[in-house]
Parts: C-alpha cells; sequence; structure tokens
C-alpha cells in the first residue's frame, strides 16, 4: 500500500516537479535517516535527531490529527487566493488537510530539508492529486544540486509574486533549535527573494514611458552606430575567454584602482559611468564605459561638462537617456534585453544590431556585455553594495552621488566579506541578489576582487593584484582599434525606418482600441454601482452586473495580456488590481464583494484609458519624426498617412465611443480613422 501511494506521488512530481522526482527517486533508502516514525495502533508520529543525537519528537504521539485541525483553525483560509509558506513537512497532517481546505486558487509551497523524510512522508500520505493540480509545491533544502537560493527564487517568480497572492507564512507546532533555524532561514530568504521580484518588476507607469520614449527617440543613433550583433559578426571569439575587469563606483575603488595599470592591454577593462572619472583621475585607460539610466540627472551628473575619454566606447541600450548616447563620439548600441520595447525598436532593424542582458544596474549591464563577448574570467571590482566602515557611499570622484551616513543608524544590513554585518540601502541589497541569481547558471568564473563590501554568494574572492597576476598575461587587441574597422549599412537604416513607421502606427492603433475598451468599462461601471446604489431590481440588472464585472476584470486584462506592448505597459496596474481582488473573502458573488469588484475595476480601468492617452501622445510624436524622414527621403511607392486627429482623440472624451457611432458627432475625423485602417 505505502509503495503504491509513493509511486503515485512520485509519478505526480515527475511530471510537474521533475527536479524533486530525480532526487527522491535517486536516494539510497539504505543510508542512515535522522529522523524515525513510529506506530501506535495505527497513529503515526515523528522523531527527528537534534545535535546533542537525541530524537524529538515532532508531532503529536497521542492525536496528530486534531493537533493539525487546532492549528488550522488559526489560519485564514477565506482569501481568493493566498500562498501557504509551511516549513517542514512534519509528519503530513497539517499539509494534507491544508490542501483540503484552501480555496482552488490558492497554493501550498513546503520546504523540506531532509529528502529522505519527504520521501517517507509521500509513501504515507497520497498527495498526487495535489501535485497535479499544483496545488502543493515541494522545495528540498541542504543539498549540492540545486541550491535553496535558486529553487526558492524560482518559486517565487512562478507563485508568490507580492502583487498577487496574499502569503502566509506556516511555522509547526515543534520546539527544536535545528527546526527553528531553519525554518527562520527559509522565511529569511522567501522575503528576501519577494523584495527582489517586485523590485526588479518596477511600479511606475510613468518610468515605463519614458523608456519607451527614449527607445524610440534614439532610433536614428541606433541604426547608425555599430551593435552587438556588428561588433560579433564581424570579429566572433576575439575576447572568448580573455579576462575582462568590470569597474563599479563602490568606495573601495579608492583601495585598489591604481593596479588597473596592471590589466591595461592585458584585460577588457569596462566601467560603470560613476568610476569614469575616478579612472581617469588615476590615468587608468578603459575599453567600455557603460549606463542604464533614464533620467536626465545621470548625464548632468557624469557626462556634461565632463572630460570625456576620447579613446573610450560608449556601450548603452537604447533606453538610456538620449543625452547619454549623444555624449561620446564612439559607441556601441544595443537594446535592453527583455525589455519589450527594446526589443521593439530592435525588430524595426530584423535584430541587425542585437540585445544585451542589462538590468537593474549599469554593473549587472557591463556584466552582459562581458557575457556576451565569451569573457573568461569576469572580474569585478568596486562592487561593495554597502558603505564603507566609515560611512561613505561612494569612490572619491564620484561626487555628484557620493554621501556619508552615520552606519549606526542604517536600517538595512548585508553580510560582507569577512562574516561582518555592512550598512548597507535596499537599491544595493536588491542588486546583490541580482548579482547573485545571475551567477546561478554562469558557466565562467568570476572572480570578485573588490577589496571590502558584501559577500556576493557564487564569486571567487581575491585581490585585484593577484587576479591580474594569475589571469591578465597575454595581450589582446583593443575594442576601439576593431571598431572603427566596422562598416555600417547604410540600408539598414531605410529599411528599419519603413518597418518603424508602420509598427509605430499599428502600436498607436492597438493603444486606441484598448483606449476605448477601457472608457467603456469606466462607463458601464459607474451605470452598475449606481444600481447597486438605488437597490437591485431584476435579474436582468444582476446579469448586466455581472458581465460588467467580466469586462473589465477578465476581458479587458485578457486583451492586454495577448499584446506584449500592452502587457509591459500596464502589467503593474493589472497586478495590483488582481492582488485588490484577491484579497476580497469570498470568491463568490456578494452583494458587498460584487461592489469591491467594481470599484476596483473602476480604478484600473481609470488608469488604463489614462495612461493610453499619454502614450498615444508620445507615439504620434515619434511617428511624425518617422514620417517627415520618408518624405525628405521621397522613397518610391510609399505615401505616409498622418495621425494628427490622434491627438483630438485623446484629448476630447466625446471620440470614447466606436467608430460607427463617431460618424454622427465628427464626420471627418471618423472617415480619417476609417480610410486609414
Amino acid at each position: 500500500m505505502c509503495n503504491n501511494i509513493l509511486s503515485k506521488n512520485l509519478e505526480a512530481l515527475m511530471i510537474h516537479q521533475s527536479y524533486i522526482y530525480q532526487i527522491l527517486s535517486n536516494l539510497d533508502d539504505n543510508e542512515e535517516k535522522n529522523f524515525y516514525i513510529a506506530d501506535n495502533n495505527g497513529i503515526k508520529s515523528l522523531f527527528v535527531k537534534n545535535n546533542e543525537g537525541m530524537h524529538i519528537q515532532y508531532s503529536s504521539f497521542i492525536n496528530p490529527e486534531k493537533e493539525a485541525e487546532d492549528y488550522l483553525e488559526k489560519l485564514d483560509i477565506e482569501y481568493n487566493r493566498s500562498i501557504y509558506l509551511v516549513i517542514g513537512i512534519g509528519i503530513g497532517n497539517i499539509i494534507s488537510r491544508l490542501v483540503e481546505k484552501i480555496t482552488k486558487r490558492s497554493k501550498v509551497v513546503c520546504y523540506e530539508k531532509d529528502a529522505h523524510l519527504l520521501k517517507a512522508i509521500l509513501s504515507i500520505i497520497d498527495l498526487s492529486h495535489y501535485i497535479c493540480e499544483k496545488k502543493i509545491i515541494f522545495v528540498l533544502g541542504e543539498n549540492n544540486i540545486i541550491s535553496e537560493d535558486q529553487q526558492i527564487y524560482t518559486i517565487v517568480m512562478a507563485y508568490i509574486n507580492s502583487f498577487v497572492s496574499k502569503t502566509q507564512i506556516i511555522v509547526l507546532p515543534i520546539y527544536d533549535l535545528n527546526y527553528i533555524s531553519f525554518a527562520n532561514k527559509m522565511i529569511k530568504m522567501t522575503m528576501e527573494k519577494k523584495d527582489l521580484v517586485k523590485f526588479l518588476y518596477g511600479n511606475s507607469l510613468d518610468d515605463t514611458l519614458v523608456g519607451l520614449d527614449n527607445n524610440l527617440e534614439n532610433f536614428f543613433e541606433f541604426v547608425n552606430n555599430p551593435g552587438i550583433n556588428d561588433f560579433l559578426q564581424k570579429y566572433g571569439d576575439v575576447y572568448k575567454n580573455k579576462p575582462a575587469i568590470i569597474v563599479a563606483s563602490g568606495p573601495s575603488l579608492d583601495k585598489n584602482v591604481k593596479d588597473l595599470k596592471l590589466a591595461q592591454g592585458k584585460a577588457l577593462i569596462l566601467t560603470c559611468d560613476g568610476s569614469m572619472e575616478t579612472l581617469r583621475k588615476n590615468g587608468i585607460r578603459f575599453d567600455m564605459v557603460g549606463s542604464v539610466e533614464r533620467i536626465q540627472k545621470t548625464y548632468e551628473a557624469f557626462y556634461e561638462n565632463k572630460t570625456l575619454p576620447e579613446d573610450a566606447i560608449l556601450t548603452v541600450p537604447i533606453i538610456v537617456h538620449p543625452a547619454i548616447v549623444k555624449a561620446m563620439k564612439n559607441k556601441i548600441l544595443f537594446s535592453k534585453k527583455h525589455d519589450v520595447y527594446s526589443d521593439w525598436v530592435n525588430e524595426f532593424t530584423s535584430d541587425a544590431k542585437g540585445a544585451v542582458a542589462s538590468s537593474p544596474s549599469v554593473s549587472h549591464m557591463m556584466f552582459g556585455i562581458a557575457k556576451r563577448l565569451g569573457a573568461n574570467p569576469i572580474i569585478i571590482i568596486g562592487q561593495d553594495l554597502s558603505y564603507s566602515p566609515e560611512g561613505v557611499s561612494h569612490t572619491t570622484e564620484a561626487k555628484e552621488v557620493i554621501t556619508k551616513i552615520d552606519t549606526k543608524a542604517s536600517k538595512v544590513f548585508v553580510e560582507g566579506k569577512d562574516g561582518t554585518q555592512l550598512a548597507s540601502t535596499y537599491v544595493w541589497k536588491q542588486f546583490l541578489m541580482a548579482y547573485e541569481s545571475l551567477l546561478y547558471n554562469h558557466e565562467g568564473t568570476v572572480i570578485d576582487a573588490t577589496e571590502g563590501g558584501a559577500k556576493i554568494k557564487g564569486t571567487e574572492i581575491m585581490t585585484l593584484k593577484d587576479a591580474i597576476q594569475k589571469h591578465c598575461n597575454d595581450n589582446i587587441p583593443r575594442v576601439l582599434d576593431l571598431l572603427n574597422q566596422i562598416e555600417i549599412d547604410n540600408e539598414l537604416e531605410n529599411e528599419a525606418l519603413l518597418k518603424g513607421y508602420n509598427e509605430i502606427r499599428r502600436t498607436i492603433k492597438l493603444f486606441n482600441v484598448l483606449r476605448m475598451k477601457a472608457s467603456k468599462s469606466k462607463k458601464w461601471v459607474h451605470k452598475s454601482l449606481e444600481i447597486l446604489k438605488s437597490g437591485l431590481e431584476t435579474e436582468e440588472q444582476l446579469n448586466d452586473i455581472y458581465d460588467c464585472i467580466d469586462f473589465g476584470g477578465k476581458d479587458i486584462p485578457r486583451f492586454i495580456g495577448k499584446h506584449s506592448k500592452l502587457n509591459m505597459y500596464f502589467q503593474y496596474i493589472i497586478l495590483v488590481a488582481v492582488y485588490k481582488i484577491n484579497m476580497i473573502k469570498s470568491d463568490k458573488f456578494t452583494l458587498d464583494s460584487i461592489e469591491e469588484n467594481l470599484n476596483i475595476i473602476n480604478d484600473m480601468v481609470g488608469d488604463i484609458h489614462k495612461y493610453s492617452c499619454k502614450a498615444m501622445k508620445m507615439m504620434v510624436k515619434h511617428y511624425d519624426k518617422f514620417t517627415e524622414s520618408i518624405e525628405q527621403k521621397a522613397f518610391d511607392n510609399v505615401k505616409v498617412k498622418h495621425l494628427s486627429y490622434i491627438l483630438e482623440l485623446v484629448d476630447n472624451p466625446i471620440y470614447d465611443i466606436p467608430l460607427r457611432t463617431m460618424l454622427g458627432y465628427a464626420p471627418k475625423i471618423a472617415a480619417e480613422v476609417r480610410n486609414d485602417e
């Protein structure tokens, strides 16, 4: 019977969590266990060995089922969607009762450090149905195949999004220091990963709009300068397995910056823009300088009125502020990988220019450059991600951004290389975890030669001098010398210009469709709220309200989800709305929950309408530039179409109606829309 239960559970895991299946299937069942399961007349109880070699009772020996019921009564299981983090599987009684009780959209994530124990419990409790439904997911700790960090990050990315689900943590009633230590570790790691996911998502639509604006504004620079693909196509593996040094702008850079002279001509030296002045003052010649910032202030801080090196190359994604792109003569431009709008503009060139992973910081982006060039090892310096012991934030020459604090007053700390706790910031801590996530699947060697600062898991720690002495011994060609030999394809601009012109026009229309859907939804919601306020009188009214909720709460998000350019822009608005809906303590409609749903939808579609209008206005500006350029080039058989009427549409609410209705209000504008389609 037990073997049959285990087989069913393993079969389900093989399909839905193959990693867990492989570990459990390959266990040596004869290996000594740190636990035993006692059986008292059919009542099973778990005993686990502690550090002193004593077996600690982990579950009731009298009535474990009642223990589970009593414990679950303390939980709030009425939320529409919730994630339950259970630390340890115990004897399995709490897990098995929990998956039975929670709502159909909720999930249980169980963290267990002992693979043998998990297998033993899956031999006596059939969870295969819930595994197949993905209602229960397992994380296995303390193994050497996939780290706990990586497992938890994957689980958080897939299921525990901070915006979408309420997270409830379940610590079993176990009084053992080993268990308590494991529970604290898992909770801390999960909360940190939740923060990282939230940080990477971003929460500013205006910031996303700035990024879209920059991507389009930088188009002409993009097509008329070499891209990363141009470089790799011509030179291939010229830097494969050659060392690269990434220079960040932490305070420790002042300690070892002079040692970089030893690496000149023997390693790629890639600097963040905040470190550029420090290198210049110390006579260090570098190959590339990078930036990822979208705002004017970064240009003013590091480029405006600065003595910029003529023998270095600016390497930036086209999402950065246009003034930064224009700041230096020599440049390699690329799209920001996984940024929908950067990829979109890159597609105007049919991916001729290429993409680089470049978030969330400039140091991460320079890592992406080094990786794409095939550099190995990658050496990082100045990557403190913490204040210095004296409370200094940056290298001395980063005067525009450097600050000093009382480290004792800091509220955020990170572990230093020596095991001490170092004062940091929320953003730097997210950068640290993002760096560690980059290293999960990195096959090369990464050396942290930052002399101080936070410990970055996955790196080798070495002084810069030692790293240079060991790895930087052969001469390598200068990037600038190679770059100057790349010829730009002049025909590419014409092809990309025409493709971009059509793509922008189609995208403006896509946003316009969404704008009208949002307007319709908003009016429908107002009508429904008025009916509720006056009192429902007929079943027809109730059905109309249900249709209203479906349109705003399902049809519009589904429409957005089908189009990546809409989804990228509006994902935060939708996630917030979904989170609010999931916090309604019922998955069934009542008059109160109907009103709550309507108010949430009202806020969501109001923001969708407002930001659709903003996006359309901005894109019309760029469309006009593309149109002007096409008219100047006088392409054969190309007749441009103007979209000036769009500005009237977004500024006048009378046009938030379907085209057939618009004919009665504004025949001229309606005719332009109809003819253009």
